[in-house]
């Protein structure tokens, strides 16, 4: 059993465990375990590239849609309220 002693922070921390995870991490990895971790990255890889080709074609299919109905800019200019447009003859004639 392993002894468990608490750290300056009041954690409990168990040194056997961690020699433990250090000598299985240190351990060169087998042929076995290094095909699988590149069949895994290469699966990963063909993953990403439909997503991102799929991404693409979406993004080149919306951008023909804006350019096909793509309209003029038409400005709106509003009219000045009653009040504002009294305001502002006030101030004029005073000047």
């Amino acid at each position: 059993m392993a002894k468990l002693v608490r750290s300056a922070k009041g954690q409990m921390v168990d040194f056997e465990l961690l020699k433990m995870k250090e000598a299985l991490s240190t351990n060169p990895t087998t042929v076995e375990v290094k095909s699988r971790e590149r069949f895994i990255e290469n699966k990963m890889k063909r993953k990403l590239k439909k997503a991102q080709n799929k991404m693409l074609e979406d993004q080149k299919a919306t951008a023909v849609k804006v350019e096909a109905t793509e309209e003029p800019v038409v400005e709106v200019v509003e009219e000045t309220p009653e009040k504002t447009k009294r305001k502002i003859n006030k101030v004029q004639n005073e000047t």
